[in-house]
């Protein structure tokens, strides 16, 4: 089962949850009561923190870029199901965005 990190926008207090992907993620904060909890994403769930990984051998920054993409773009579409509108939500781009870009890295939406 995964943690996630959560943070407050009201109070800032941040804690970790375990919690299984397919819950809803949490929204109202224990430190102040508020609903303005937001989920947010570490290095670790970017697989950016371990050296040597898939990054690493990128041999130009266009590939090591359109490699961080389809990682990105996977864990964002498993996090929310395969729900695009909830994928284009998470990644902070329009569904046409999300969808040229599915198209573009030949992901399955």
């Amino acid at each position: 089962m995964p943690i996630y990190e959560y943070e407050c926008e009201q109070c800032g207090v941040r804690f970790e949850k375990m919690q299984r992907m397919a819950d809803a993620p949490l929204t109202d904060c224990p430190e102040c009561g508020k609903s303005a909890l937001k989920k947010l994403v570490s290095a670790a769930d970017l697989d950016l923190a371990a050296p040597g990984g898939a990054a690493a051998d990128a041999l130009n920054l266009k590939s090591a870029r359109e490699a961080a993409d389809r990682k990105v773009i996977r864990h964002a579409l498993a996090r929310s199901e395969g729900n695009i509108s909830n994928t284009a939500k998470l990644l902070g781009i329009s569904r046409p965005t999300l969808y040229d870009l599915l198209k573009q890295y030949d992901l399955q939406g």
